[in-house]
C-alpha cells in the first residue's frame, strides 16, 4: 500500500487569498487529500479541486465540506461505469450531489468492508458536520486518515488503540493555544499521537497560521512525527 499526499492544506490553502504572512510568501500547500494504490488498484481519499482521468476503483470522503468534494462536481455530467463513493450518511449537505449524482454512486458504510484486497473501517470524527476518518488494512500495513477532527470520540479511541497503526495521517491545522473548535491544534495533535502510538505520524489540514508559527521556532516534536507537503509519497509498511 502506497499513499501520495495531493494537498496538506486547510480549506483557504496557502497561500491564502490576500495575505502577506510569512507562510504564504514562502509555502504552497492545496486542500488536504490524497490517494493511495494497492495491488494495481487506486483510492482517491477526499476530493480536492480536480479528479483523475483516470477514474479510481472508489473515493473515501471525509464529509461534505468543499474543500473535500469539489472534484466531484464535474462527474455529475460523467458517463461510463459508476465511481463507488463511501461518505457520512449527511443528506442536509451537498443536495446538489445527490440530487443529480452522474456517474456517482454513494454508499454509507457504518461497519469495515473490503475493497479488493484492503479492510476499510469508518472512524467517525469529532467536526462540525458528520464526519469519519478511514482505517485502511493489508497484509503490508494499517493507515489511519484522521483529518477534520478535533480530538476523538471515545469509542473511536479505543478501537485505535487496539490497532497497530503503521501509518497516521493526522489534523494539526492550528497553532498550540488557538481556539478551534473543529480542528485539532498542534498540541491536541501530539496528544492523540501518543495515545495511539502509531509507528508514524503526517500531520496535514496545515494552516498558514501553524506554518508561521512555525518558521524559526525551535520546538520539540515526538518521535516519528512530521510535517509534509504537497506530493509526499510513501509507502505504508509494518512496523515502519
Amino acid at each position: 500500500m502506497r499513499i501520495a499526499l495531493q494537498g496538506t492544506g486547510d480549506a483557504g490553502g496557502t497561500p491564502r487569498y490576500g495575505c502577506e504572512c510569512a507562510a504564504c510568501r514562502n509555502i504552497r500547500r492545496g486542500p488536504t487529500h490524497a490517494t493511495v494504490q494497492t495491488d494495481g488498484m487506486q483510492i482517491m481519499l477526499d476530493a480536492g479541486s480536480t479528479f483523475p482521468l483516470q477514474p479510481p476503483q472508489a473515493v473515501l470522503l471525509t464529509h461534505f465540506h468543499i474543500d473535500h468534494v469539489q472534484g466531484l462536481f464535474p462527474l455529475r455530467w460523467g458517463k461510463g461505469d459508476p465511481v463507488h463513493v463511501f461518505a457520512p450518511d449527511d443528506p442536509e449537505r451537498m443536495k446538489v450531489l445527490f440530487g443529480t449524482p452522474g456517474v456517482l454512486e454513494f454508499h454509507h458504510p457504518v461497519e469495515p468492508f473490503d475493497l479488493g484486497s484492503l479492510t476499510v473501517t469508518p472512524i467517525p470524527l469529532q467536526h462540525s458536520v458528520p464526519t469519519l476518518g478511514w482505517l485502511l488494512e493489508d497484509n503490508e500495513g494499517c493507515l489511519a486518515y484522521l483529518v477534520d477532527t478535533k480530538g476523538l470520540p471515545d469509542a473511536s479511541l479505543d478501537l485505535l488503540r487496539a490497532t497497530p497503526i503503521d501509518l497516521l495521517v493526522l489534523d494539526a491545522t492550528s497553532p498550540p493555544g488557538s481556539d478551534d473548535p473543529n480542528h485539532n491544534d498542534l498540541d491536541e495533535a501530539f496528544e492523540i499521537v501518543r495515545d495511539l502510538k502509531p509507528h508514524r505520524t503526517l500531520l496535514v489540514h496545515v494552516s498558514h497560521d501553524l506554518d508561521t508559527w512555525k518558521l524559526g521556532r525551535s520546538f520539540d516534536m515526538p518521535a516519528g512525527v512530521e510535517f509534509v507537503s504537497d506530493g509526499h509519497a510513501l509507502a505504508v509498511v509494518q512496523g515502519k
